[in-house]
């Protein structure tokens, strides 16, 4: 309150609220292991290594993983039109 007893305005006074806990910043990168706790250091080093190395999760050994409901992959188009 000021000398007069008037109130002060807030600092944070007209800033945006956020309405889901991703513009809080809470989405980042995802670490691998279980909701409760994450993978020992080393297994997530041994996972980032084999992914580099061409042993990805999607059978092709590109190291991709394939997106649901992507673009089909060339061979799944080679088998299907005959080309």
């Amino acid at each position: 309150m000021d000398d007069h007893g008037h109130p002060l305005p807030l600092e944070y006074q007209g800033a945006s609220v956020p309405k889901k806990m991703n513009k809080l910043g809470s989405a980042g990168h995802a670490v691998a292991g279980s909701t409760w706790s994450p993978d020992p250091v080393e297994e997530t080093i041994a996972l980032e290594r084999a992914r580099a190395n061409g042993h990805g999760s999607n059978g092709h050994g590109n190291g991709k993983v394939d997106d649901i409901g992507g673009e089909p992959s060339q061979e799944r188009k080679e088998i299907t039109s005959g080309h």
